[in-house]
């Protein structure tokens, strides 16, 4: 079995979630690590569609751990896997 691809907001490997994070003016001081973890191109696509719903529940995490962080004072990690992203894409598979 090979090693998950990770790509790290700290490293510089999630330039949109970081213009993202900028745009909505989060305090980057209350984020722990933000990873995006797995293969990008699981289903062949020209819209990244893996990307791009990783990126927005990302995103969706840093807003919470802002409000964990001002609550709690603590810094949250949060990680997505790319498989769980895709499948969020059809949520009736879920009920």
């Amino acid at each position: 079995m090979s090693d998950k691809r990770v790509r790290n907001l700290h490293r510089g490997e999630l330039p949109a979630l970081d213009a993202l994070i900028k745009l909505l003016r989060l305090d980057s001081r209350s984020l722990g690590h933000l990873a995006l973890e797995g293969d990008d191109l699981l289903i062949r696509s020209r819209h990244r569609l893996v990307d791009a719903v990783g990126i927005a529940q990302l995103l969706i995490g840093a807003a919470a751990t802002e409000i964990w962080h001002v609550r709690t004072d603590r810094v949250t990690d949060i990680a997505v896997d790319t498989v769980d992203a895709l499948h969020s894409l059809h949520a009736s598979h879920f009920i």
